[in-house]
């Protein structure tokens, strides 16, 4: 049975609730899927965002540590990681859902 689930994961660690919305508000106004998951651990970001794109079927993770914001993709050929300089964390949430959707990253 395949256990992942058809959103965005967004994996938190100790997130900052500010930040925290404004992906979420990002990933909503593209009409995306989104799910909020709570790690009990301690991660980096870009640890958080690969782990969640590895638990999702839509291969888009978005991982949140602190006010850090950092998205993964779980593409064919493996994880990939891509950074934006100057990407608000609603831009992030914007750009997970495009990329779920085929549409180009603003």
């Amino acid at each position: 049975m395949n256990n992942q689930k058809t959103s965005i994961i967004v994996a938190c660690f100790e997130a900052d609730v500010g930040t925290k919305q404004e992906v979420l508000a990002g990933i909503e106004e593209e009409g995306g899927l989104v799910e909020t998951v709570q790690e009990e651990l301690k991660y980096v970001e870009k640890t958080l965002a690969e782990r969640a794109a590895k638990q999702s079927a839509l291969g888009t993770g978005i991982g949140i540590y602190k006010n850090q914001v950092a998205i993964a993709f779980n593409t064919q050929v493996g994880l990939a990681n891509i950074e934006f300089e100057q990407m608000t964390a609603r831009q992030t949430g914007q750009n997970a859902a495009r990329y779920t959707k085929n549409k180009p990253f603003i």
